[in-house]
């Protein structure tokens, strides 16, 4: 019985995963098919055109929306001269279609204009003579942010919903950073003054036992020996009080500096530090201007 029972999951288990591939199968059946083209070139070198042919038609089967029948290595000028028709009128792009055999042709392409290079996407969509088309630009020294927005670029040409963040092929703008100030010099400036209101507790202390050795009567022995305690805590407490109130103030005056200096997060700053070095001193100066908002 726990045979013939093994069995029998053992056969589902099989027919679901021939199911699997067969399920994929006859979604993307159900996609239109399209042909893409290779893009054409207008003073753009062959290898960027390369780079922009392959992210097109990786972001087309990423989004599913046709179902790709492998490329054309002709661009679309040069399929149009083997046709004798020219210009991107509906009859010579229904032309091209049925010489692809598929409904829809998806023409890339690439053109640069002195320091600027355009890229455009043209969808021609056979089954109702449609064309659409979608268009992005850049400086000729950033390519790369055209091959980052070809996403955005065929979601446009296809209708398709902006993508969201969470989409490792969209690409969304990133979070603007924050200009305001660094927590960072404050922490540092909050430990200095906790050392200085530490520095200014046990001052007060010391004055206090300075106050009672100077008052205390000094006839027996154990009175002088009281005394010359209270005189050694004194001077402790007076070494303990000037060490904190001299590194507290250090401390402090650092942060400020490192607020004003690099504070920002964006780095920005009215103040700058350089370096002194003469034959009489060496040091830090502060320069700068304060007419900006901190």
């Amino acid at each position: 019985m726990n045979r013939a029972r093994s069995a029998m999951w053992i056969g589902l288990l099989c027919v679901s995963i021939y199911a699997l591939p067969a399920t994929a199968s006859a979604q993307s059946a159900a996609l239109p098919s399209a042909t893409v083209l290779t893009t054409q070139l207008t003073g753009v070198d062959a290898g960027e055109g390369a780079a922009f042919d392959r992210t097109v038609r990786a972001r087309l089967d990423a989004l599913g929306v046709v179902r790709t029948e492998g490329a054309v290595a002709l661009d679309l000028e040069q399929i149009q001269l083997a046709l004798g028709c020219m210009g991107e009128t509906t009859e010579c792009l229904s032309s091209v279609a049925s010489e692809t055999q598929t409904p829809i042709i998806v023409v890339p392409s690439l053109a640069r204009a002195g320091d600027t290079v355009v890229a455009t996407v043209l969808v021609f969509d056979g089954r109702d003579q449609s064309t659409r088309r979608g268009t992005r630009e850049t400086s000729a020294t950033n390519m790369s942010s055209l091959l980052g927005g070809v996403d955005g670029l065929l979601r446009e040409v296809f209708g398709l919903p902006a993508a969201s963040r969470s989409d490792p092929g969209g690409v969304s703008a990133a979070p603007p950073e924050a200009s305001g100030l660094s927590a960072v010099p404050f922490v540092v400036i909050g430990i200095g003054a906790a050392a200085l209101i530490a520095g200014a507790i046990v001052g007060g202390i010391s004055i206090g036992d300075a106050s009672t050795f100077t008052s205390s009567t000094n006839d027996t022995r154990a009175q002088v020996d009281a005394s010359l305690a209270v005189l050694s805590r004194q001077q402790t407490e007076a070494t303990v009080a000037d060490a904190l109130l001299i590194g507290g103030g250090i401390v402090v005056a650092a942060g400020i500096i490192w607020e004003l200096v690099a504070g920002r997060e964006d780095g920005s700053s009215p103040l700058a530090l350089a370096p002194i070095v003469s034959s009489t001193q060496v040091g830090l100066a502060l320069s700068g201007s304060f007419g900006g908002a901190l």
